[in-house]
């Protein structure tokens, strides 16, 4: 049995996981940083909420390395 686990990368504030579904909620939200925001904070709530920059830098970041890692 093949496991995937999600960590939190050392010097990372998000895990991929977390990476990964705020730029899928970002693009489903039409670049709505405030829609993004919400759903993060009820999908993750002992999670801190990225702010906006952050979620427009890390959509930008995927859009130029087709990644979403650091």
């Amino acid at each position: 049995m093949h496991c995937c686990v999600f960590r939190k990368m050392p010097g990372n504030k998000y895990s991929m996981r977390e990476r990964v579904y705020l730029y899928n909620a970002y693009i489903k939200s039409r670049k709505s940083c405030a829609k993004t925001r919400r759903k993060f904070r009820l999908k993750f709530p002992n999670r801190p909420v990225p702010s906006a920059p952050a979620i427009r830098n890390l959509a930008k970041k995927f859009k130029e390395t087709d990644s979403v890692n650091n």
